[in-house]
């Protein structure tokens, strides 16, 4: 007999960063357990938080992230745009492994978040607005550059696989 299991995740409301306190929990069949990546229900939370707690340069960028909703002076992110770039980090981070670097993480002051990284000549960044319809990859090697309308997972992590590349 299957038997549905209760997930009991922080809002990301009451995140405070830097500061998370202890681990989300699942109450499934086989138990309760938590999402540490320690035990086998592991499938069960969303890949980025297993992913926070087993990397410290993606926890730090998650950090970065959720420290918005304490800025001064500036409009919050929307809750679906954060979603969003959980979600959509997690492939090129776990494909780039070590070769990830944190972006910088900055608002855009209307509800969205702009993400930026930079490697000599290069820049890439992802620009994620309340309207997630409207976001856009925006890409400059040397005196190239161009711009990929409504970007995904796979897309991120091709134009940051493409930064690590050598300048031949």
């Amino acid at each position: 007999m299957v038997s549905a299991g209760i997930q009991e995740f922080p809002s990301i409301h009451e995140y405070v960063s830097n500061l998370v306190g202890t681990p989300p929990t699942f109450q499934g069949a086989a138990g309760r357990t938590d999402c540490t990546g320690e035990l086998s229900v592991e499938s069960e939370c969303p890949e980025w938080l297993t992913l926070y707690y087993r990397d410290k340069a993606y926890a730090a960028f998650v950090d970065d992230l959720f420290s918005l909703y304490h800025e001064e002076d500036e409009t919050p992110p929307c809750e679906g745009v954060i979603d969003w770039v959980l979600e959509s980090t997690v492939l090129a981070k776990s494909l780039l492994a070590q070769n990830w670097t944190g972006p910088r993480v900055t608002s855009d002051d209307e509800g969205g978040i702009r993400l930026s990284w930079r490697e000599g000549d290069r820049e890439l960044r992802a620009i994620v607005p309340a309207d997630l319809s409207q976001r856009y990859l925006y890409w400059q090697h040397g005196t190239k550059y161009g711009g990929i309308p409504n970007f995904g997972s796979a897309t991120l992590y091709l134009g940051l696989s493409g930064m690590n590349e050598r300048v031949r």
